[in-house]
């Protein structure tokens, strides 16, 4: 498991833990607001943070194929 799936399943068990407990507090009046913000917050910021490290380890890819590209056009140029 890398980094990005990690954070990806915690996003997901804060929200789904922020969404029981918006439910229970609809219906049972029990936890507090804050904790459901809380929990959301979290769960949506593990979400950004996932996101954010895709974008990075794209970014490493394009520059992979960016030199890999130069590498085979400087090849070309050799070859004429």
């Amino acid at each position: 498991m890398n980094k990005t799936q990690l954070f990806n399943i915690a996003a997901w068990v804060f929200i789904i833990i922020g969404v029981i407990l918006l439910i229970w507090k609809i219906f049972g009046d029990s936890p507090a607001e804050f904790n459901i913000l809380t929990a959301l917050v979290t769960g949506l910021l593990f979400k950004v943070m996932a996101i954010s490290n895709d974008l990075t380890e794209l970014r490493v890819s394009f520059r992979h194929l960016a030199s890999d590209f130069k590498e085979h056009s400087n090849n070309k140029k050799m070859h004429k």
